[in-house]
């Protein structure tokens, strides 16, 4: 069995370019454009009441500048229409850039079924942070919260809009998102490592089965080489020990007749070669009743 192992090492940021979208309901603008924080170019329409431009004007880059703040690439787009921003999002999940923050402008248009929408980007994207722009904080929010399927994931912020607050939002937005993503990335590269072990586990377990099957063969095939073995030394033992024992005991006879010095001598060294030849005999059966043990592999 081949063992899994893992190499991946975590990436240093999960997104280089911080992607911001502006539904923004009075621009008047065209498609999206790109921003950076270093050019602090704002793209847009001339309407004073363009949220974009309210939100990311010259002041907001001046203030990111001095602080060091949201230091990086931008890239805001704004769309006027829910359908598109819809599509974008999607667009953008799939192409694995997701967009940090989405700024929605309600300033006109407050209403239920802008807020349906803002369910529905959830449900592409769980992890959007949403921010609604108001012209006042005297609506029934409650009502409203209590209806969103995300309120974790709401912010709401009414005019006018300033750009420490804002600078300050879009941090703290940001890096809440980033820490979502590297949670996420924890926990899948944890349940990667989990895997790995498991097929490790899996790989020993493995292979102590096969070396308690080869230590059961080998006891198996020792315990048939002891019966044979301990059959010819039965065999032999009984053989032996029967024309042993009688020549013993003629021995032991002749000892107690009338013998001279040397013949006596002769007959006790007969005795005396017998008994140990028995002795002999003794200690091979008592070897065969030793069986040898062998130990599985815990």
């Amino acid at each position: 069995m081949k063992l899994v192992t893992h190499n991946q090492s975590r990436p240093s940021k999960l997104f280089n370019t911080i992607r911001i979208l502006v539904i923004d309901a009075d621009a008047g603008i065209g498609p999206a454009a790109n921003l950076s924080a270093e050019q602090r170019a704002i793209a847009g329409g001339s309407d004073k009441r363009s949220l974009r431009r309210e939100l990311f004007g010259e002041s907001f880059f001046s203030l990111c500048q001095e602080s060091a703040a949201l230091a990086g690439q931008f890239h805001i787009e704004s769309l006027t229409r829910s359908e598109e921003a819809y599509d974008s999002v999607i667009a953008a999940v799939e192409a694995g850039r997701p967009y940090s923050i989405v700024f929605v402008d309600m300033r006109r248009h407050l209403g239920w079924g802008n807020f349906k929408e803002i369910d529905r980007l959830w449900r592409v994207d769980p992890q959007l942070q949403v921010v609604v722009c108001t012209d006042t904080y005297d609506h029934p929010w409650g009502r409203i919260l209590g209806r969103l399927e995300r309120c974790d994931n709401f912010l709401i912020v009414a005019e006018p809009f300033a750009p420490i607050a804002i600078m300050q939002i879009t941090k703290t937005l940001i890096g809440k998102r980033q820490l979502t993503a590297e949670v996420k990335l924890t926990r899948t590269e944890l349940e990667y490592m989990m895997q790995a072990r498991n097929h490790e586990l899996s790989f020993t377990r493995d292979v102590l089965q096969d070396a308690n099957r080869a230590l059961e063969d080998a006891k198996q095939e020792a315990e048939r080489a002891t019966g044979a073995k301990g059959e010819i030394l039965v065999t032999l033992s009984h053989e032996l020990q029967a024309p042993v024992d009688e020549v013993i005991g003629q021995a032991q006879r002749l000892l107690k007749s009338d013998l001279t010095v040397e013949q006596k001598r002769l007959v006790e060294s007969i005795s005396l070669a017998g008994k140990s030849l028995l002795n002999a005999i003794k200690k091979l059966l008592d070897l065969h009743r030793e069986k040898p043990t062998i130990s599985r592999v815990a």
